[in-house]
């Protein structure tokens, strides 16, 4: 089961609960073609990375990336802020909120992150922004295919 929207819905969950967040970005975040509400703002990007890896049994590993990018109409002197508060979002013991059966069983930041000289170059976001700060997670989750959405893993 495609669990991108689940994860994606945990993350914002997440987000509008975080104390450091909230009023360093006060445009949110923002998953789908949303306009901002003000700048800076973040957008939210799940995909799954590979098709799912079946272990012996009903369960299977799937692998989800998870980005998250924020603009801004200028560079910021809270750029730092913003960048340490969203490395901070998802730890390693966090455990999102899944459709079904699923389970997280791993987040781990992606080191390598977001390639920040092609998104600065690039003309992304909304209008003329610029890209101040970017996270890249991957998030393993695991599904048991037989169990309906009662079950557990």
């Amino acid at each position: 089961m495609n669990q991108t929207n689940a994860i994606a819905a945990s993350v914002t969950s997440l987000w509008r609960t975080n104390a450091a967040l909230t009023p360093l970005v006060p445009g949110g975040l923002l998953y789908g073609i949303l306009k901002p509400a003000a700048r800076p703002y973040a957008e939210l990007k799940v995909t799954m990375q590979g098709g799912p890896r079946f272990q012996s049994g009903p369960t299977y590993l799937q692998t989800y990336v998870v980005d998250i990018m924020v603009w801004a109409a200028n560079a910021l002197a809270s750029a730092a802020a913003i960048q340490d508060a969203l490395e901070s979002l998802l730890g390693t013991q966090t455990k999102l909120v899944m459709d079904g059966n699923a389970v997280t069983l791993a987040i781990m930041i992606d080191p390598a992150g977001i390639d920040e000289e092609a998104q600065r170059s690039a003309k992304g976001g909304i209008g003329q922004n610029v890209f101040i700060a970017g996270a890249r997670w991957r998030v393993q989750c695991a599904e048991d295919r037989h169990l309906g959405a009662a079950g557990t893993l």
